[in-house]
């Protein structure tokens, strides 16, 4: 994947696979099974399988695909930042404490080996801004998500002695994250798209996906050219409701969030996000501490850090680069010039059409 500077760039995203998909055509084949499979295939090809999960849609999903066929998965890793804020009920803790644990215990009844680390990102972070090297030269390793924790994240894979030895024995290790939910466009012709949005720093930061020194390998559940039809099914499964969707749906609102969009009257409508996840995972139920961030690079998850020791070199190495990475960025890639919070724009790969 990458991109071509300037104003207006071309960003591939395995485009020689994803190109070459009859994207006008749904696929006769089910989610289930086409995440079945996907489980599957990651099984087969890695000794041992770690799940970065939250207890939110797109991890679970990724979770139910393989504990519900039987296909093991060795641990299951959740990430908290407890030991800054002893909040077990806050937006980063919440989700992790009272709905992943317990998820995972009860799995853990059925499938008793399968090992559940709990993470605390707070002092790998401190340490990761700490590094006398590093001064603004993080915002190299970021791409639209410049937040604090996303930046510092991938240092917590190298506090685990257990996947060190594993990697120094020659196993070969998959890192899976939930990456990501499909966007479907309407537009006034009646025909209908899909597009990839580079979200991947979310997950996966650009300075991981160069890196030598990196003990596994990161692993996309849906958004993998290792299995191309889960996109192409997400889409149809997405333009089959929203064709037949009316104004008054619950799921439906005027206020655009990205996902998917259906003009109704002249007027646009889109999908909401618990109408996304309930159209393409079929487990899917509500529960608390679904929210996300309001921002992509304050985000509620590094509160703590923004209000750590500003003498600190951790502090002063965040918000040297952040600053630094804000003033050089032309006004053109900025969400809002005027509002540091709303961050910076994302880009889009090419258009797939899904017929009318």
């Amino acid at each position: 994947m990458h991109a071509k500077t300037g104003v207006h760039p071309t960003w591939h995203f395995n485009d020689e696979v994803y190109g070459t998909m009859p994207w006008h055509q749904d696929p006769d084949v089910s989610l289930v099974e086409l995440y079945r499979r996907r489980a599957q295939q990651l099984r087969d090809q890695y000794d041992y399988l770690v799940l970065w999960y939250s207890g939110g849609a797109d991890s679970d999903a990724a979770l139910d695909s393989f504990v519900d066929h039987g296909i093991f998965i060795n641990e299951i890793v959740s990430w908290t930042n407890y030991s800054a804020t002893g909040d077990r009920y806050d937006f980063c803790n919440g989700e992790i404490f009272n709905v992943a644990v317990p998820k995972i215990q009860r799995i853990q009844q059925q499938y008793p080996l399968i090992r559940h680390r709990i993470l605390d990102i707070c002092e790998p972070m401190v340490d990761f801004f700490s590094t006398n090297k590093l001064q603004q030269d993080w915002i190299y390793d970021v791409n639209c998500v410049s937040d604090a924790i996303n930046a510092a994240r991938p240092n917590l894979i190298n506090t685990v002695s257990d996947w060190k030895n594993l990697a120094n024995r020659g196993r070969k290790i998959a890192f899976i994250t939930g990456t990501d939910k499909p966007r479907v466009r309407h537009h006034a012709d009646g025909s209908w798209t899909f597009q990839f949005i580079d979200m991947f720093d979310n997950s996966v930061t650009p300075g991981q996906q160069v890196s030598e020194n990196n003990i596994g390998s990161p692993e996309f559940f849906f958004w993998s050219p290792d299995s191309p039809l889960i996109v192409v099914k997400q889409a149809h499964v997405i333009k089959q409701y929203l064709q037949y969707a009316t104004a008054d749906d619950r799921y439906l609102t005027t206020k655009s969030n990205g996902l998917a969009n259906r003009r109704i009257d002249d007027r646009e409508y889109w999908l909401k996000v618990e109408g996304v996840h309930k159209l393409i995972y079929p487990n899917w139920q509500p529960i608390p501490y679904q929210a996300k961030n309001i921002s992509p690079i304050l985000s509620q998850r590094s509160r703590w850090f923004r209000h750590f020791d500003k003498q600190s070199r951790a502090y002063k190495n965040w918000h040297k680069g952040l600053t630094e990475k804000w003033n050089i960025t032309p006004n053109y890639w900025k969400n809002d010039p005027g509002r540091l919070h709303r961050g910076f724009k994302q880009s889009w790969s090419r258009s797939y059409d899904l017929g009318l």
